[in-house]
């Protein structure tokens, strides 16, 4: 795994969150290796190495490194599992989305702290944090956060697959499966259901790699949650999945930070403006027919938000 990640790397299709995801099982006897074993494979040959920092000290240092390199990746990792802004990426760790970019480098800066300039998203008025025994209790979980507050399913499968840009037919299929796991049938089931429903060749080519998206539910996602968007197009009862904590009456905000597959980083904050979770908001839609249009986003107005590391 790590070899092919390498050779990602040097297609630059990798960055700093992949290489360390998959080296985080080697051996190492100091875990300060865990980043100083991949410095050559980034390309960080001009970073001092020192084994008697703190390694939540030198955690910070890479991420100020990395992003001086224009490397954005670690902002995705993780919700609130650590004390600041900047999560622990020398343990395993979750991120979502990939290849982060900032359309300019205005964005943010971090010195002693992290300051990003961001526009509100939204509030959040609903969340319920996601049960994650087994599967089936993580979907249904999830259904009726979304249930009770009048969600779609199509809009559910829609936050669920962290509203990327696929197939209307795929999408489709994801909602059936929400909606037969909603009316309680296993997920053996559902699927059974499904592949009776429509064409064995189409309905099996989907549901299986949506099911299989449903793992990162309890791992990637620890909350469903609803929010009152400042976004006419996405109205006052958007779903979201968070990765991190999340509470009524958290701000969700929006800095100029995108990734490949159309889509947004948001940043979940309190109040008080303590980073505590992320999610995956979307810059375009696509509507059954697998139209696409760009979402309409006000980032001129854009306030300071200061986060300590």
């Amino acid at each position: 795994m790590l070899s092919a990640t390498m050779q990602e790397y040097r297609d630059k299709a990798t960055d700093l969150v992949d290489i360390l995801d998959a080296n985080v099982d080697r051996e190492c006897y100091k875990i300060h290796d865990r980043f100083y074993g991949v410095f050559g494979i980034l390309g960080y040959r001009d970073f001092v190495v020192d084994y008697d920092i703190n390694i939540d000290d030198l955690n910070k240092r890479v991420s100020q490194y990395a992003y001086s390199r224009g490397d954005l990746s670690w902002m995705s990792v993780g919700g609130n599992i650590g004390q600041g802004f900047v999560q622990p990426m020398y343990e395993r760790f979750r991120y979502i989305g990939s290849a982060w970019k900032q359309k300019t480098p205005e964005t943010c800066n971090i010195s002693d702290n992290i300051c990003i300039k961001a526009a509100i998203f939204g509030v959040v008025t609903h969340c319920n944090k996601v049960k994650s025994d087994n599967k089936l209790q993580s979907v249904r979980s999830t259904i009726n956060t979304f249930n009770d507050q009048g969600i779609k399913y199509i809009d559910m499968c829609n936050a669920l697959v962290e509203h990327n840009t696929l197939l209307g037919e795929y999408i489709c299929i994801g909602a059936k499966f929400l909606e037969n796991i909603g009316k309680g049938m296993s997920i053996g089931d559902a699927i059974m259901t499904i592949a009776n429903q429509v064409s064995t060749e189409h309905g099996l080519k989907y549901i299986t790699p949506f099911v299989s998206q449903l793992d990162s539910l309890g791992f990637v996602h620890d909350a469903a949650a609803i929010v009152a968007t400042n976004v006419p197009e996405l109205g006052k009862k958007f779903p979201l999945m968070i990765s991190g904590d999340v509470d009524v009456g958290d701000i969700i905000i929006l800095p100029n930070i995108y990734e490949i597959d159309a889509r947004y980083l948001g940043i979940v904050m309190s109040k008080s403006s303590k980073r505590k979770g992320i999610c995956i908001i979307p810059r375009a839609k696509a509507d059954l027919h697998n139209k696409i249009s760009l979402i309409s986003y006000d980032l001129n107005c854009l306030a300071e938000y200061r986060f300590a590391l």
